[in-house]
């Protein structure tokens, strides 16, 4: 790890909800933020992150784990906090009084995991160089680039409707 990237903070990534804008309009606003969030969690998923099992309270952070064990990405989001309103989530549908669109502020807080010792760290698990690859596959994919990620949600809607009806059918 170099020494410039032992003490950079956080990268924040927004997810360019825009694009879902049509796909979310039929929604109430607490649905949208339920479906975003499920989508955020499903995108981490599809890059191989998995949930961090080690969250006690329900203030701690949600954050994921590469299976490499070298990258860190926490959720923004405050659906998983019970007890606060989403403070940071603003319905894309809603308009304020002079007709200006609000934005939606999702994304991820993306950071190294510098507790990985160098013994872990080799090309077949995710050195430098393939970290700095994911994360730049991964903004240009949360920037919706080549309609990746508006293709992933239509996919992954088509997927809940095929299981929601073979759980409904007898």
């Amino acid at each position: 790890m170099s020494a410039s990237r032992c003490v950079q903070g956080p990268i924040y990534i927004r997810l360019n909800v825009e694009c879902l804008k049509e796909r979310l309009s039929d929604l109430a606003e607490t649905d949208q933020i339920v479906k975003l969030s499920i989508f955020q969690e499903l995108i981490l998923k599809r890059y191989g992150f998995i949930l961090n099992a080690c969250v006690c309270n329900k203030s701690d952070s949600i954050y994921c784990v590469h299976i490499s064990g070298g990258m860190l990405v926490y959720i923004i989001s405050d659906v998983y906090n019970v007890h606060k309103i989403p403070s940071r989530l603003v319905s894309i549908a809603e308009t304020v009084p002079d007709d200006t669109n609000k934005k939606l502020d999702i994304g991820f807080y993306w950071c190294w995991n510098f507790c990985l010792g160098k013994r872990w760290r080799t090309t077949s698990t995710g050195d430098e160089r393939y970290q700095d690859t994911m994360l730049a596959d991964f903004r240009s994919f949360c920037r919706n680039e080549n309609n990746r990620m508006v293709l992933f949600w239509d996919e992954a809607c088509e997927r809940a409707a095929q299981l929601k009806a073979t759980e409904s059918s007898p």
